[in-house]
């Protein structure tokens, strides 16, 4: 092997391994991310949105304003949301200082006027 070519394979490798290195370092791979254990949620209250092709089911009617197939969340909370719309929307608007948590369940929401779901305000 060609003593220049050699050096250039291992230069790149360096850089290469230097580049993945720091990439880690500030932010690791999603997969690495966990929920911070001092967030204080409770798992047993949660509102359940069951999104049903062109209709949206809540377990909890107080949180969520359902208008056809656009659910807006109202306040801060935890939110389950499973099931597919064929042209709707879940709108986050609160100015509630607790946090809005959403747990997407296999959902699949297709939106034709906007972003499928829309943080329009929220912690």
């Amino acid at each position: 092997m060609d003593k220049g070519l050699l050096i250039v394979t291992v230069a790149c490798i360096a850089m290469l391994a230097f580049f993945v290195g720091y990439q880690l370092s500030i932010g690791g791979s999603p997969s690495d991310r966990q929920i911070d254990e001092g967030d204080d949620w409770d798992t047993s209250i949660v509102v359940d949105l069951t999104l049903k092709g062109d209709t949206i089911e809540v377990s909890h009617s107080d949180p969520v304003a359902v208008e056809g197939s656009r659910a807006t969340i109202l306040f801060g909370g935890t939110y389950k949301i499973s099931g597919s719309l064929s042209d709707g929307q879940i709108a986050v608007y609160t100015d509630d200082e607790d946090p809005v948590r959403l747990i997407l369940n296999g959902v699949n929401i297709n939106c034709s006027k906007s972003a499928a779901i829309s943080i329009m305000d929220a912690e």
